[in-house]
């Protein structure tokens, strides 16, 4: 580099959006977009929006991330069992999401484990787990068994309805 050269000088660009603009949610839907959005604007309604970064980090983490609602979510994750009205679809979606909560550090074979231990007893017993390798695979496994339990079931109710109507019509006759 010769005397009268300049180092080369890398520019930055920081886009500060006008104080009146709406702030913009960019992560998952899980994370409750709309609440943190009703929060933040409570802030700014009550005049008590924070001036510095770490402040609002440290307001934020308390409205958010409470010592109560890690409890709760605790226990929502001890206590997560498939329904007997829940198919195995609803039943994921909710685990996956008390997984992700709960769980961040855990891979993506994890859920297998954990989907083991909380769905219905009688999908777990039918399934033959053996044959399953990936959570996909027990999911397709567990979608074809409540079918065949659908199909049962339907059937049995008009088995049932049939065998009102017949008894019906011979205490008439």
């Amino acid at each position: 580099m010769l005397l009268n050269e300049r180092p080369a000088q890398t520019a930055h660009t920081i886009i500060i959006p006008p104080s009146s603009s709406i702030p913009t949610f960019s992560g998952s839907t899980l994370e409750s977009p709309r609440t943190a959005l009703e929060w933040y604007c409570q802030l700014r309604v009550s005049n008590r929006r924070p001036q510095a970064w770490i402040e609002f980090k440290i307001i934020f983490l308390n409205q958010f991330n409470s010592p109560i609602r890690r409890a709760r979510q605790e226990q929502q994750w001890k206590d997560c069992k498939q329904e007997e009205d829940e198919t195995i679809n609803e039943f994921i979606v909710r685990l996956r999401a008390l997984w992700q909560e709960q769980k961040p550090n855990e891979t993506e074979n994890d859920p297998i484990r954990h989907l083991m231990c909380k769905m219905r007893n009688n999908l777990l017993t039918m399934i033959g787990i053996s044959r399953c390798e990936s959570l996909d695979e027990i999911i397709t496994e567990a979608q074809k068994i409540e079918e065949i339990l659908y199909q049962r079931n339907k059937q049995q109710h008009r088995n049932d309805n049939h065998d009102l109507l017949h008894n019906d019509i011979a205490t008439t006759a």
